[in-house]
């Protein structure tokens, strides 16, 4: 079985117009889904003493996602606000809470040694510790989303498996971006396009893959989702056709249900932080 920590972001994803919270955040999900795509995974952030931090800790410990180094520090967790239009979600605010609290101590860094490969994303806050952990030989995949910064782009030449968002992209034009990506460093880059499926180059070939037939209710987590299909079968198999269809399957999952992994609790109207998003 292959291993992999998930380090950085999470959150509750507060659906303003369905008034429901459910566990989330780029990295938690990533390690949510790989633990669901057969691999043993771990997630290592901060989330606050209060009950979205209940909520949180009790969806990993539900997935079976190891958390030893989960600290819970007081104040509030992180909150996204999500307003739903049909199936698709929209990011219309957040407060980071306590999250930002994590600091990559030594302690961490030797338990991250003991994993396949460590994920990230760029809002993880761990981008000083990356050349570290490529000098260290690790395996390191990441999310750049399509909001990377040029400092985080500079990243690539210790990046494993690059992901990208192509939301702004043209899928039958990407090849270039995708090209130009790989050759910073970056051994895989794969760039994802919602129903118009993804793309990646290794260096060698052009690889594609179609969006599976879905049932959508709500796209959120699938980007996360596909992450975590690809890589627990690239380290399986090194394939990268392969892994781009798993990450198909499992993006085309969750798109048939709310929230990144399911869990929803009823929201409190009356917290302070939901005054302005809740209806």
């Amino acid at each position: 079985m292959v291993s992999i920590a998930a380090i950085g972001d999470n959150c509750i994803d507060v659906y303003t117009n369905l008034r429901q919270g459910f566990a989330g955040g780029g990295a938690l999900n990533f390690a949510v889904h790989a633990r669901r795509a057969g691999a043993q995974t771990a997630y290592v952030g901060v989330i606050g003493d209060d009950v979205y931090g209940d909520w949180m800790a009790n969806a990993l410990a539900a997935e079976h996602v190891a958390t030893q180094h989960l600290r819970r520090v007081p104040g509030p967790s992180a909150l996204a606000f999500v307003r739903l239009v049909s199936t698709e979600r929209t990011f219309i605010g957040s407060d980071h809470g306590v999250r930002e609290q994590l600091r990559v101590t030594s302690e961490i860094d030797a338990y991250l040694a003991g994993f396949d490969l460590i994920h990230t994303t760029l809002d993880g806050r761990v981008d000083a510790s990356i050349p570290a952990w490529h000098q260290a030989g690790h395996k390191i995949s990441y999310d750049f989303s399509h909001r990377a910064k040029p400092e985080q782009i500079a990243l690539l030449p210790y990046i494993t498996v690059a992901f990208f968002s192509g939301q702004h992209s043209d899928p039958a034009s990407a090849r270039e971006k995708l090209v130009a990506y790989q050759q910073q460093g970056a051994r895989v880059v794969v760039m994802t396009f919602g129903e118009n499926g993804s793309r990646a180059f290794d260096g060698t070939r052009d690889h594609r893959q179609p969006a599976l037939t879905a049932q959508v209710v709500d796209t959120l987590g699938a980007g996360d989702a596909f992450q975590a299909g690809f890589i627990v079968e690239y380290l399986k198999t090194g394939a990268v056709d392969a892994a781009l269809f798993a990450g198909a399957v499992r993006a085309a999952e969750v798109c048939g249900h709310y929230g990144a992994f399911g869990y929803a609790h009823a929201i409190d109207l009356t917290d302070p932080r939901l005054q302005g998003f809740s209806t």
